[in-house]
């Protein structure tokens, strides 16, 4: 049987713990989070079993929020993570206002393209060595990241936990928000693939949020959103 390729994936907030640092210090110049982002890619190479081959970099604004943020979330943050402190979505006005906003030139990508800009000069300025001797360079160029966090949790994000009554209680709405949600990480993951040159050949989905619906909330108001994307990325 073929192995399935690990890469581990250890958030922010638990290596900034672990160097004594707070979401503040790590946002507040390029340098210092890239800095942050390299020593936590290293340890964890040097640390944790899995299929990566070298460390890597990216402006890390938002933690896992800059999705929800560019499509009108309003953040918080405390010492380790930010979060979301509004959910937009309330009205029939609001889902015009949402399906307005370019999944591809928004607050989130205007701030991460300014970043990218002042981040990824630093990088020549940096070598990793590792405990067994071995010398490596950071990778040359930053992006965007190849991944969505998810349909549902996108939408659960934007409207708050009343996203889950909405299914039975307001089935028309939650219909549209999630239809809405879908063509913004369809039109993401298409932009995504015109930076890298062509069509992505895969990307991540994470979507924790639907873990909490039942099989029959996920055939009667989900499926047709997963299969949308589905179809989108040819099942990668």
């Amino acid at each position: 049987m073929d192995r399935v390729p690990v890469v581990p994936g250890i958030a922010s907030r638990f290596w900034l713990h672990a160097f004594g640092k707070t979401w503040t210090e790590y946002t507040s110049d390029p340098r210092t989070m890239l800095e942050l982002q390299l020593a936590a890619h290293k340890w964890t190479l040097e640390n944790v079993l899995g299929d990566v081959t070298g460390v890597s970099a990216s402006p890390d604004l938002f933690s896992f929020y800059g999705e929800s943020y560019g499509l009108g979330c309003e953040l918080g943050c405390d010492d380790l993570t930010p979060w979301i402190a509004s959910h937009p979505i309330q009205t029939a006005a609001d889902l015009a206002r949402l399906e307005a906003i370019d999944a591809a030139d928004n607050r989130y990508t205007d701030a991460v393209r300014g970043w990218i800009a002042r981040m990824e000069p630093l990088l020549e300025d940096y070598q990793i060595h590792y405990a067994d001797g071995i010398m490596q360079r950071p990778i040359t160029r930053l992006g965007f990241g190849y991944g969505s966090i998810g349909v549902f949790t996108l939408a659960t994000d934007l409207r708050g936990p009343e996203i889950y009554a909405d299914l039975y209680e307001r089935p028309d709405f939650a219909r549209e928000l999630l239809r809405i949600v879908t063509d913004k990480v369809i039109a993401r993951y298409r932009w995504l693939g015109t930076l890298a040159g062509g069509a992505v050949k895969g990307m991540y989905l994470v979507d924790d949020s639907s873990g909490a619906l039942s099989p029959g909330s996920i055939r009667r108001s989900f499926i047709h959103a997963w299969n949308a994307w589905r179809r989108s990325s040819a099942g990668r």
